[in-house]
């Protein structure tokens, strides 16, 4: 009650703000938001990820908390109790969510609680076609060629990325000299 009263001395409504905090979304509606009006400037895969994300991971572990009392902390043990490399995707994602609140005025400028919790590890995978499955897919190529099910230059382009190692793009964007 005394605190109350000192924040009406320094012409503070305490009233008004626990409505406003009320009235706040919270992360499932930041969740859907952003899906709604973020998500569809993005890749169709990364929608679904993050999709998929936001299901299994933020929003049953965080959809119920208010956006602008989302701590540290909370994002910390989220991220502690997946302890994979789908922890730093929920992580990066979040931390995108969290920024769009600041700009939708969810949150004050730079209190996003994602900044210094810190990514797992990640190591690159390669993956190189044993000399059996490189035998199979040679064939396979043929015997579409053989069909004729399928256009000449695409079965080429396969051939020439298998036998280079080069980048899909490099290869598609080759020009004659």
């Amino acid at each position: 009650a005394q605190q109350w009263i000192a924040d009406v001395a320094q012409g503070n409504d305490p009233s008004a703000n626990k409505h406003a905090l009320r009235k706040s979304p919270n992360v499932k509606q930041l969740f859907d938001r952003y899906m709604l009006e973020h998500a569809p400037h993005k890749k169709i895969s990364s929608q679904k990820r993050d999709k998929r994300l936001g299901e299994i991971y933020i929003v049953p572990y965080l959809g119920h908390l208010k956006v602008s009392s989302i701590t540290r902390d909370d994002i910390f043990k989220l991220h502690q109790m997946m302890q994979n490399v789908n922890a730093n995707r929920m992580l990066s994602l979040l931390s995108k969510m969290l920024n769009l609140a600041e700009l939708w005025g969810y949150r004050p400028d730079g209190s996003n609680p994602c900044r210094h919790v810190k990514k797992y590890a990640e190591h690159k995978r390669e993956r190189f076609l044993s000399p059996d499955e490189m035998t199979r897919l040679l064939k396979m190529l043929d015997e579409e060629e053989d069909n004729k099910k399928e256009l000449p230059s695409v079965l080429y382009a396969l051939r020439l990325l298998l036998l280079t190692g080069c980048r899909l793009s490099e290869i598609l964007t080759l020009r004659d000299r």
